[in-house]
């Protein structure tokens, strides 16, 4: 089973979220976060979120990719509606 949830921010940046189970059962997590043309700026992947729900994981992934987003080019990021 795989979630996923992909967003453009205000200034045009991409954060790609994808959560899913492992075959043992383990939550796991993968953190994208992409300039307005594509380019990589941050990844980050969780092999295990030990007592994570996938919900609860991707809202946590979420707010992360927000942040990271924000710590890249260093400036608040809105969020686009």
């Amino acid at each position: 089973m795989t979630r996923s949830h992909e967003e453009v921010l205000g200034g045009g940046e991409i954060v790609d979220v994808q959560v899913r189970l492992s075959r043992l059962g383990a939550t796991q997590l993968f953190i994208g976060v992409y300039s307005a043309s594509g380019m990589l700026l941050v990844e980050e992947v969780y092999d295990s979120r030990p007592g994570e729900s996938m919900n609860r994981a991707m809202n946590w992934g979420t707010s992360r990719a927000r942040c990271l987003a924000s710590e890249s080019l260093g400036q608040e990021i809105a969020v686009a509606s």
